[in-house]
């Protein structure tokens, strides 16, 4: 009997796509728009293998599925409790949301409850030039809520109104975030040069 991954995989060849496993795609470099559909289908349709799962989120983590794969992995966020799938969908949304993902978003962001799975999502924010999204990665730092990833995504933006929370996060206790606020500084005062 052959495995989910086993049939996407077979479904992806049928349409052109030779690949043994989903992780094939993750671990290239070369696109592959005709698995797109297919990728998506296996999602929606329901995959109960978590790993298989991830595969495929990861799979649909390219420029390629930009602007067709983001509601179904609203979806996915919201059917799964697997914090792993979550975030990994909030990554997959760094590269594929568009403007009209820009509600959803911003919707999971606030909702406390979806935890560190916010992560990703507050980076993706850094890709949204509406003014909005500064306006609520300020409003993350001034909360202390996920700052790393929207120090990350305010230097995405090159915002001039983030120096003042990014020369504070100098000191931060975490050595990453002071990391990403002194990143983020010196590229704002190379702008200004």
């Amino acid at each position: 009997m052959q495995t989910e991954d086993e049939k996407i995989a077979q479904k992806l060849k049928d349409v052109g796509v030779n690949v043994v496993s989903v992780y094939d795609l993750v671990n290239t470099s070369m696109p592959y728009p005709s698995a797109i559909p297919i990728l998506l289908d296996a999602l929606q349709t329901g995959i109960s293998h978590s790993g298989t799962k991830e595969g495929v989120i990861r799979a649909l983590t390219v420029k390629e599925a930009k602007g067709k794969a983001a509601p179904v992995l609203i979806q996915e966020f919201y059917r799964t409790t697997n914090p792993i799938l979550r975030w990994t969908i909030g990554n997959a949304m760094t590269m594929v949301a568009t403007d009209n993902d820009f509600a959803e978003i911003v919707k999971i962001i606030e909702d406390q409850e979806n935890g560190d799975a916010r992560q990703m999502f507050v980076f993706a924010l850094g890709n949204f030039k509406n003014g909005r999204s500064e306006s609520i990665l300020l409003s993350l730092l001034k909360k202390n809520d996920l700052p790393g990833h929207a120090i990350r995504a305010l230097e995405k933006l090159r915002s001039e109104k983030a120096r003042n929370y990014l020369i504070s996060y100098q000191t931060h206790p975490v050595a990453w975030i002071r990391r990403a606020a002194t990143r983020a500084l010196k590229k704002l005062d190379k702008l200004q040069k």
